[in-house]
């Protein structure tokens, strides 16, 4: 159906109105896309969404979690969100892994500026892979000292983003993998956490302590929930199969449990070589993109995003 013929279906007067839509800078008004959902014959839904804030937390590295948020914020750029990650580990693995030296990050690039001092906004972000990022450096570690001074400190991060509303969709946060005040700060300046759990005993081992810890965020923020567990680096033995089907029976009524993430070392390895997210690997590595994809979609239906207009 050409654009003429639609704005007929939809009772525009004027014949101008299906060319306005081609223009780059087009920017029709809720009521035109009502008209012209209805000249579809389409159900139109729409809902107001405030930007998502998304901790990725597991205190016990090599969860696969800077991965996991570096590849679930690269899906939903392509998606049409607006994402900006914010590298809280000083470690800065996130920001490496997008192709950024961690040493030739500046402190002002970063968030410790936000964290020292009242009132500082974010710097601005750089931008990748269709993605913002707030970088991070080993210097960021400095924060940790700031963070000591009482509750005021911990809640600066959150008070930065609140300033972003309307300019991201989501805003990913990779925490440290530990339990001091960097991931307080990412934690509560969050709405939902989302936890990748190794499939096998050091994955379930840890996880009564995140528990805990949601349990203790949660007087800062007490509307903070766990909106996934991701479980990662899924083998095919008897072991990690029955580590799975434990995490899936223990941990559904806390919050659901995504697809599994399967052990895949080489694809992995050659993401962080190509500095770029799995699924923007040349060759796409298939199965591992599915599984990534199911994730990302699961995450949405947790938070409660709807995406589509439907016929």
């Amino acid at each position: 159906m050409s654009l003429r013929e639609l704005a007929t279906r939809a009772g525009f007067a004027n014949q101008s109105v299906p060319f306005k839509l081609e223009r780059e800078d087009a920017n029709p008004t809720l009521r035109s896309v009502m008209r012209y959902a209805a000249g579809l014959g389409v159900r139109l839904k729409v809902e107001v969404e405030s930007v998502k804030r998304i901790a990725f937390f597991q205190y016990a590295g090599g969860s696969s979690k800077t991965s996991v948020t570096r590849d679930v914020g690269y899906l939903l750029s392509r998606m049409g969100k607006r994402v900006l990650l914010v590298d809280m580990d000083p470690q800065a693995s996130l920001t490496s892994w997008l192709g950024i030296d961690k040493y030739d990050v500046t402190r002002e690039q970063t968030i410790l500026p936000v964290v020292m001092n009242k009132g500082v906004p974010l710097p601005e972000p750089l931008k990748l892979h269709g993605m913002g990022l707030i970088p991070s450096t080993p210097v960021v570690a400095e924060a940790e000292r700031h963070l000591m001074g009482g509750i005021g400190p911990v809640h600066r991060v959150r008070d930065a983003l609140d300033a972003l509303e309307g300019q991201f969709d989501f805003v990913l946060l990779d925490s440290p993998p530990s339990l001091g005040m960097l991931t307080a700060a990412a934690v509560i300046a969050s709405n939902s956490v989302v936890v990748p759990v190794l499939a096998h005993a050091k994955g379930a081992d840890g996880l009564p302590t995140v528990l805990d810890m949601m349990d203790d965020w949660r007087r800062a923020v007490p509307n903070l929930k766990i909106a996934m567990f991701i479980p990662t680096q899924v083998g095919d033995t008897k072991v990690h199969k029955q580590y799975l089907e434990a995490i899936r029976e223990q941990l559904v009524e806390v919050a659901p449990v995504s697809t599994p993430l399967k052990y895949r070392p080489a694809i992995y390895a050659n993401a962080t070589e190509g500095k770029v997210p799995v699924p923007a690997l040349t060759p796409t590595p298939k199965d591992a993109l599915a599984e990534l994809e199911a994730v990302t979609r699961e995450l949405l239906v947790a938070l409660g995003v709807s995406e589509d207009v439907r016929a």
